[in-house]
């Protein structure tokens, strides 16, 4: 995963200190790309017995517009907010970089131009407040990991020589102890337990939060009476679907 994240912040030329949001979007679009240890499906598949649906994927780095509700502006200003597209969020949006504000935003409501960039070379010193909280804790990390350095070691030779049972859900991965991991071992994680959109209305409705959006977008097709009332039709195949 930190090959590609090399490879996606050289070739848009973004500041190194988006890697952490490049990397979950790594790994959230190796889940939807076919494995070869996976005979050519997918893992998220593999992880969620559904094909992923890709259509919403956009090249990374990409500069958007984001729209600007009438009711968070004026007359003269502007109808949309150039945005940098970082990667997806759970919900279905889309992970948007500020930089004007230098905060990350999530939205549908965008209109991506994959032909352009930002040109990060006038902004090398701007960086946004949650890097800065990082980059001090991973400082602080740092200096607790060399002083346990002995007590983890220990640990991690007693660890090895316990016998572990993979779970059945599993057995179709190759399992590396994290011992054998290198220094990117918190990042490979990635892949396998990142969040996944729901497929069907059925999965969806197990989520508040995708109820919330459903309810929002219902209450707003009624106020804007974007809408018509139709009787179902007595011989179809199809069923009503209610919150």
């Amino acid at each position: 995963i930190m090959n590609m994240v090399r490879s996606m912040l050289k070739a848009k030329q973004l500041p190194k200190y988006f890697w952490g949001e490049v990397a979950s979007t790594a790994a959230y679009i190796l889940n939807r790309c076919p494995s070869k240890r996976l005979e050519g499906v997918t893992p998220e598949e593999v992880w969620s017995n559904n094909k992923p649906d890709v259509s919403h994927l956009r090249l990374f780095g990409s500069m958007g517009y984001k729209h600007v509700p009438e009711q968070l502006r004026r007359k003269l200003d502007d109808k949309g907010e150039k945005m940098i597209l970082l990667g997806y969020h759970p919900t279905g949006g889309y992970k948007l970089f500020n930089p004007i504000s230098k905060q990350i935003v999530v939205s549908r409501d965008v209109m991506l131009d994959e032909s352009k960039g930002w040109n990060s070379e006038s902004n090398k010193d701007e960086q946004y407040s949650q890097v800065i909280i990082d980059s001090v804790d991973a400082e602080t990390n740092e200096d607790q990991n060399e002083e346990s350095g002995g007590a983890c070691t220990s640990n991690a030779l007693r660890r090895s020589q316990r016998d572990t049972r993979i779970p059945g859900r599993l057995k179709g991965f190759e399992m590396i102890s994290d011992v054998d991991v290198n220094e990117d071992r918190d990042i490979v994680h990635f892949a396998l337990f990142s969040e996944t959109e729901p497929v069907t209305f059925e999965e969806a409705i197990l989520n508040s939060k995708w109820v919330d959006s459903m309810k929002d977008e219902l209450r707003s097709i009624e106020k804007n009476q974007v809408w018509e009332l139709v009787t179902l039709p007595k011989e179809t195949n199809q069923s009503k679907v209610g919150l």
